[in-house]
């Protein structure tokens, strides 16, 4: 965990888990496909920051519970995408990706 700009950055490790409580920004680093959770669901707005360090493309899945399209993103190989979420009343929405190199499946 880290501080930026007055954000709580959580690098994630080999978590998958995005933990709304208590922090905004996660950056995760990837190899392999990942599908992604999320716990602690707060009224708020979250970055998450996924970078593909591995030499082939990459497919990220998010949980079903988002209340915007169904998002499975295909990330190049070494390639980094920022994407944004927003929860307001329980329900989550994907904003889509801040800065995108992916690929929308």
């Amino acid at each position: 965990m880290s501080i930026s700009r007055g954000f709580v950055v959580n690098e994630m490790g080999t978590s998958t888990d995005i933990n709304w409580n208590p922090f905004n920004v996660f950056k995760k680093s990837i190899s392999a496909n990942t599908t992604f959770t999320f716990s602690n669901i707060e009224d708020k707005e979250i970055t998450l920051i996924v970078s593909n360090t591995s030499g082939s493309d990459r497919i990220l899945t998010f949980p079903s519970m988002l209340n915007s399209v169904d998002l499975v993103s295909t990330i190049r190989a070494g390639k980094t995408t920022v994407f944004k979420f927003a929860s307001a009343d329980g329900d989550v929405y994907c904003i889509f990706p801040v800065k995108s190199e992916a690929i929308y499946a």
